[in-house]
């Protein structure tokens, strides 16, 4: 090591506060802007992944307004203008929460009826309690389908089996579940799926289990709760009433949008499927504007840390400046060494701020995705790979 260089570390170990505030503040800089690319990324890809669960294989949609489509239409759609690659569904939020516990009034025993209403007492506050707990799961999408013209639209329809499917038409409140999502909740075939509509409860049955082709589709399946068209507008209320009718225009034979939407009543428009991922990233826009800004605001209070940190460095040794060019050392040599100084420090705070902002960004997305639930849409919180 030169002269020049030992003379740089003696005077950065010998004054590790300032050594520490420069590499903090670069630290942070970079580690805010860099959470909050990876939480950014992670609610996108997180959105993308649910909707992939529900719009399935569709290229269009049929929908109205907030009134819901009448059912006739699919069946004149289907029937009268011989449109097959079109799928009526019902969806739907909701949570999946503890069955109700049961009443102790009127059980026999030495306990009386004292012990009876504290026990009642006791079971309300444990249900409460489970209820929040479950509460803080994220919303399920209850999705009505038809099974049988499903089958070319989402996975559901395709791997449940024909079994599954009839069980889930023929049984009162029948459902399914993606496999693993079914063994995370704890649910096997028969076992009864308690729901919170709303200020409702509803309760449905497990019949089957199907199971996802890859990552990417069970991350998305997971939330999905998959029912019966019927069952789907009774449980949400929606009696005769459809959703949005799926569309697929990507098939050999298929008619153009143009002649689907010269079809529909006035009312009823047809729109592209991937308009609710558009609409999505319109609506968290200024959100996403904001955070990165927060992110570059923070970069920004680092370069100023590390721009007093160097004038001070700087300024400290100017006895030492003249004295190494008394020495012979050229005005060269000294910015040379200055600015190598920075770059050590630059580098050496970088990787510090990149480590810190993996470990932040991971802990940053549920506060994210919880924030954009909130505001604009429902998003699920399995773990998202860092983003390329």
């Amino acid at each position: 090591m030169s002269f020049l260089g030992r003379a740089s570390r003696r005077h950065l170990l010998g004054h590790p506060g300032q050594l520490a505030l420069c590499l903090l503040g670069i630290g942070l800089g970079i580690a805010a802007v860099i959470a909050i690319d990876i939480a950014l990324a992670g609610a996108e890809r997180s959105f993308e992944r649910s909707i992939a669960g529900v719009i399935g294989n569709s290229t269009h949609q049929i929908v109205a307004g907030t009134g819901g489509i009448d059912e006739g239409l699919y069946r004149t759609l289907r029937l009268d203008h011989g449109l097959r690659s079109i799928a009526p569904i019902v969806e739907g939020e909701v949570r999946i929460i503890s069955p109700p516990a049961q009443s102790s009034f009127g059980s026999t025993g030495s306990t009386g009826s004292t012990g009876s209403i504290g026990s009642t007492a006791t079971e309300t506050a444990t249900q409460r309690a489970v209820d929040s707990l479950l509460a803080t799961r994220p919303v399920r999408t209850l999705l009505g389908i038809d099974i049988y013209a499903d089958s070319d639209f989402r996975p559901i329809a395709g791997t449940a089996g024909d079994g599954v499917g009839r069980s889930m038409v023929s049984t009162p409140g029948g459902a399914v579940l993606e496999h693993d999502a079914a063994q995370e909740l704890g649910l096997v075939v028969g076992d009864a799926i308690h729901l919170q509509v709303g200020a409702r409860r509803e309760v449905l049955t497990l019949v089957g289990t199907w199971h996802a082709v890859d990552n990417l589709t069970r991350r998305g399946a997971a939330r999905i709760i998959g029912v019966d068209i019927a069952t789907a507008q009774e449980v949400l209320g929606r009696r005769g009433l459809l959703d949005r009718i799926d569309v697929r225009l990507d098939l050999p034979h298929s008619p153009t949008p143009e002649e689907v939407a010269a079809l529909l009543p006035p009312g009823s428009e047809l729109r592209a499927a991937t308009e609710r991922s558009d609409s999505f990233l319109a609506m968290t826009r200024a959100f996403r504007f904001n955070l990165q800004a927060l992110g570059l605001l923070s970069l920004l209070v680092g370069v100023f840390l590390i721009h007093h940190t160097i004038t001070v460095s700087v300024l400290g040794r100017r006895m030492l400046w003249g004295r190494m060019r008394a020495a012979g050392v050229s005005r060269g040599e000294i910015v040379r060494l200055v600015l190598g100084e920075a770059f050590f420090l630059g580098a050496l705070g970088s990787a510090i701020g990149v480590g810190g902002g993996v470990l932040l960004g991971q802990g940053l997305m549920d506060v994210v995705l919880r924030t954009i639930e909130d505001l604009y849409v429902t998003l699920g919180r399995d773990p998202i790979p860092l983003p390329p």
